[in-house]
């Protein structure tokens, strides 16, 4: 194929934006790891119903209030007080729905306990602004307790009564919450008319994807000396102080602790709460409905005590409404074993920041067998991304007293004129992988970023590549080219990235709470995996789970996060743009990026790179059989493979079947466990935990929960990540 595609890469930026405005900037004590100081006291727990049409306006909701008892097995959410709240509009836009709703008061009326939140009077019935004024209010800002609902930011567009952009107020200083949404929640009627209260803050709402977004009040025009106290003083005002609140999307803390999106019921499933939902007609207000909405927040109460008790078996510095990600826990665990941000500790040239940011690509995953289905055995790497980082040394990397970036142009190409598939299976070869090079591509096998088809967007491929401009791409990329194409790339110039010595202050942490690390001794990578290996072991799923999102948490996105800043109308930013050019430029753009706080693309770029070749390697040992596979993923690959070789129909294919239609071979379910054989020797884990090969069958394998029979699959694939697998050999699809 000699069709020119546009090709693009990652870039390394840097700009000097105003300080960030901070909720305490006068304070510099970090908060205490106590679970306390980890999820408060008092918690508002709340849900919304709306109007089926486009709009989706406030019905009524429900809330429960409770307070939060502290115990060696976790946190109890005990309710304190429930209620309903309904639309102010309702009254006079449904007078008869309105009359469900008091009816079912009426029935309802004493459920739980209510004695502490109002004890002058019993609240169980509301309107939308009582709610707010009432219980919100006083939840959320008085108490300074959280405000819990799943997924948050629907349920709070839902009771705010208006609603705009994010002003910022101090052009000096840059607005976490530029680019996001202002609710107004609390205020008052005179003369008729509605006015927002001066003395209440709003609430601003960033998203920063489908799962996540940021959260806060912002500074009421009006403050009393009462809102002005942190909450770790000594009980005097601060003026620089604002408060920014506990405001949790529970959404939120499960995928950070799962890193799986999830429904309610499919989170209570995932976190052990029974809870199957009620099945209701949305819109209409009936008694089976409110029920419903009663029950989501019920759910939401113990699926939300669930969580925060699995969240602070984490011995991190990190309140349970600031975790946003599984990468908000993984950076909490470095923090506390203080592992310091690599590029700004050891100050990096941003120009090879950028080299390295331009040779890294994600994952490969592509599709060699199409429409037709075929036998396979299906296989994955263990734990793909700590492996790799293990093999590498990341870890004494990360924890090095110095990092240096040297030019070893002349030590890299002797490594890739000598080394073969052979000598990749040599684990000490491994440690000289954290290296990038430059090159003219002239038909390497390599990843790019391209325009594949006549959309915009860009894909990645790993194919023959041939370009006038030379590129940087990641040693391992270059050895997986070689190992697959049998030709030796030449080099222009290469940067090795090494450390030194160990970070002094580095503070052992324990993992779930309960086995310690020392990171200045132990491979951390190495040691959560080999922790997880014992939990599944023992049959704990949980912390088996936990600590499978902890690790790849820790060895992969964090290190090539760039955060995207979205400024407001008509306005640009100045930002130095480092890539695979040789010096930077600069430009204006409307969303600057800025690296994450443990950014570092030479190990983001390295670690993919050695993805890439372990899956280079997989299919090297494949093609050496005379066999091939239906598709790869990350780190996993469908070989073509049952128990006897025979030859299977597949268009295109170098063999013919006696009814004359094209075929491959199939390689022997033997010689899929010769090639699983081969990478015991890249184990880098105790043995004596992590036994054998770390190239694993997959549990689709095998017919039963107790991996012990084999069974047959078959895979039907259509593109890159888009693949089913059968059980029975198919007749026709």
């Amino acid at each position: 194929m000699a069709d020119e595609l546009d090709i693009a890469v990652r870039a390394y930026t840097e700009a000097k934006p105003p300080p960030i405005m901070a909720s305490n900037p006068s304070k510099k004590t970090k908060r205490a790891a106590g679970a306390t100081d980890r999820f408060p006291e008092h918690v508002l727990i709340f849900d919304t119903e709306t109007t089926v049409d486009a709009t989706q306006a406030l019905n009524f909701g429900a809330w429960r209030y409770c307070r939060v008892r502290h115990s060696v097995a976790g946190v109890e959410l005990v309710c304190v007080q429930e209620g309903i709240f309904y639309a102010d509009d309702l009254p006079e836009r449904a007078p008869q729905a309105m009359a469900v709703l008091r009816d079912y008061i009426d029935t309802h009326r004493g459920d739980v306990d209510t004695s502490e939140l109002d004890a002058s009077r019993l609240v169980l019935l509301q309107s939308q602004s009582e709610f707010l004024e009432r219980v919100f209010w006083r939840v959320a800002f008085r108490l300074r307790g959280a405000v819990v609902a799943f997924n948050f930011p629907f349920d709070l567009s839902r009771v705010a009564w208006q609603v705009g952009a994010t002003r910022n107020r101090r052009p000096d200083q840059r607005d976490a919450f530029e680019g996001g949404f202002s609710f107004a929640l609390f205020s008052y009627v005179r003369d008729g008319t509605r006015h927002e209260s001066r003395h209440r803050p709003r609430v601003a709402i960033k998203a920063i994807d489908s799962k996540r977004a940021l959260k806060g009040f912002r500074s009421p025009e009006k403050l009393d000396s009462d809102d002005l106290i942190p909450d770790d003083a000594d009980g005097r005002p601060d003026p620089k102080f604002r408060f920014r609140g506990h405001l949790m999307d529970l959404r939120t803390l499960v995928f950070a602790l799962t890193d799986r999106s999830h429904s309610l019921e499919s989170a209570c499933n995932a976190f052990a709460v029974p809870y199957t939902k009620r099945d209701v007609v949305h819109g209409q207000i009936t008694t089976d409905y409110i029920t419903y909405c009663r029950e989501d927040v019920n759910a939401s109460q113990r699926l939300t005590q669930a969580a925060v008790t699995e969240f602070l078996r984490h011995p991190i510095e990190l309140q349970a409404t600031r975790a946003y990600s599984p990468a908000t826990i993984g950076k909490g665990y470095l923090k506390q074993m203080g592992v310091a941000v690599p590029a700004m500790h050891h100050a990096i040239d941003p120009r090879i920041l950028g080299w390295a940011m331009s040779a890294y690509y994600g994952g490969r995953a592509e599709c060699r067998i199409r429409r037709t289905p075929v036998p396979v055995v299906y296989v994955d790497f263990k734990s793909m991304y700590p492996t790799a980082c293990a093999l590498m040394g990341i870890w004494d990397l990360l924890t090095a007293s110095t990092i240096h970036a040297t030019d070893s142009t002349d030590a890299i190409q002797r490594l890739l004129d000598t080394i073969d598939a052979d000598s990749c299976f040599d684990p000490t070869v491994w440690t000289q992988f954290v290296a990038i090079a430059q090159i003219i591509p002239t038909g390497e096998i390599l990843p790019v970023r391209a325009r594949y088809g006549a959309g915009p967007s860009w894909q990645i491929g790993v194919n023959p590549l041939t370009s006038q401009q030379p590129m940087w791409f990641t040693i391992p990329d270059l050895i997986a080219s070689k190992i697959l194409t049998g030709s030796t790339p030449h080099i222009i110039r290469a940067i090795s990235i090494q450390g030194h010595g160990r970070l002094p202050g580095l503070r052992p942490v324990k993992l779930l709470g309960e086995t310690l690390v020392d990171p200045g001794e132990r491979d951390f990578f190495r040691t959560v995996i080999e922790q997880r290996t014992l939990a599944q072991r023992d049959g704990d799923d949980g912390r088996s789970k936990g600590l499978k999102t902890l690790a790849n948490a820790t060895s992969y996105g964090i290190y090539a996060q760039m955060t995207r800043r979205e400024l407001g109308p008509n306005r640009r930013e100045t930002v130095t743009v480092y890539g695979h050019h040789d010096q930077p430029f600069k430009r204006k753009v409307a969303n600057p990026e800025e690296p994450g706080e443990y950014a570092f693309p030479p190990v983001a770029a390295a670690i993919t790179g050695a993805a890439h070749l372990l899956l280079a390697l997989t299919e090297h040992e494949v093609t050496a059989r005379g066999g091939t596979y239906a598709f790869c993923d990350t780190d996993s690959m469908a070989i073509v493979a049952n128990q006897h070789g025979d030859l299977t129909a597949c268009n295109g294919g170098p063999h013919t079947l006696p009814d004359g239609r094209d075929a491959i071979r199939a390689l022997t379910c033997d010689q899929v466990e010769e090639i699983r054989n081969r990478f015991t020797a890249l184990n880098p884990y105790d043995p004596g935990i992590v036994p054998g090969s770390i190239l694993e069958l997959e549990n689709e394998n095998y017919s039963d929960d107790t991996l012990t029979s084999r069974r047959q699959l078959w895979c039907f694939a259509i593109s890159a990540k888009r693949y089913t697998f059968l059980t029975d050999p198919p007749n026709e699809l």
